[in-house]
């Protein structure tokens, strides 16, 4: 089996060029077995004047002897391998796209030991309609890394039936953060999002004070960061104060209509199911 590989190397040193050229050769051996390189890098034959279009006329003729064109990660900051792309389609050339690593920019705010994220670490993600959004980490877990928003991103009701029947995984919100607001993901990050919800009154507040008994229980632990009030009290889009939604539905003797909240004292409430507060989604990132 023939294989050409498309890839940057304008910018790149001959070690960076080797690297992903490596990389690719290895990722095709384990899907296919023993295969062939087509030596698409050196262009011995080059006369001294040639320039990059020469070098990409060249390397557009070796392409018609590969049965597989593998665009390496980072193809597409390539004028080049954009072109050999377009070439793929329009001739029905047969090609695979090398999955890339998903990196994000990560601000350091706190130490906590951790291979991965650790605690205060700040994330951003660009949504569809939002556009680019922060969130902070909360814990770190051997399942993953909690991420809150630290905005709260919509307003909507807990339940539009007005009931808290079922709790917050039989709500409409909760159905609407793991459809609509799950689209608004790009494509590699969704697919390490292992769960959408609000954050739960021990998460919040822990499970110390008095007001706690009116809520149906949970077994989390108080976020460390929000252990300061500071930090529980949140903003909207429009820099607005929050009232938020968390999951805990109050006991039946309490309300059978009402959800907890947290207020923008910092400090916990309850509030009908069928009112619009604001949402501050947490997701569960591995």
């Amino acid at each position: 089996m023939k294989v050409f590989l498309s890839h940057q190397m304008s910018g790149l040193s001959k070690e960076e060029v080797m690297e992903i050229r490596n990389t690719a050769l290895n990722n095709l051996q384990n899907k296919f077995g023993a295969i062939e390189l087509i030596d698409n890098y050196h262009h011995e034959d080059a006369p001294k004047e040639a320039g990059r279009l020469w070098h990409l006329g060249t390397s557009i003729r070796m392409m018609e002897q590969a049965d597989l064109i593998y665009f390496c990660a980072g193809w597409k900051n390539a004028k080049g391998c954009l072109i050999e792309r377009q070439i793929c389609d329009i001739y029905g050339l047969n090609y695979e796209i090398e999955k890339e690593n998903f990196k994000m920019l990560v601000t350091r705010k706190a130490v906590v030991t951790t291979n991965m994220f650790r605690v205060g670490d700040e994330i951003t993600v660009n949504l569809k309609d939002l556009g680019e959004l922060t969130l902070t980490a909360q814990k770190v877990t051997e399942e993953g890394t909690y991420f809150m928003f630290n905005k709260a991103i919509a307003n909507r009701c807990m339940n539009s039936n007005g009931k808290n029947k079922g709790g917050f995984k039989e709500s409409d919100l909760y159905k609407w953060l793991n459809s609509d607001f799950l689209n608004l993901f790009p494509d590699e990050l969704k697919e390490r999002i292992k769960d959408i919800s609000v954050p739960t009154y021990g998460q919040m507040f822990g499970h110390d004070d008095e007001f706690y008994k009116n809520f149906e229980p949970d077994n989390d632990e108080q976020f460390e960061l929000m252990k300061d009030r500071k930090n529980r009290i949140f903003f909207d889009l429009e820099d607005k104060w929050c009232w938020s939604w968390l999951q805990n539905a109050t006991k039946k003797e309490v309300s059978a209509y009402s959800f907890a909240i947290v207020n923008y004292y910092g400090d916990a409430s309850y509030y009908d199911a069928d009112n619009g507060l604001d949402v501050l989604p947490v997701i569960l990132l591995s």
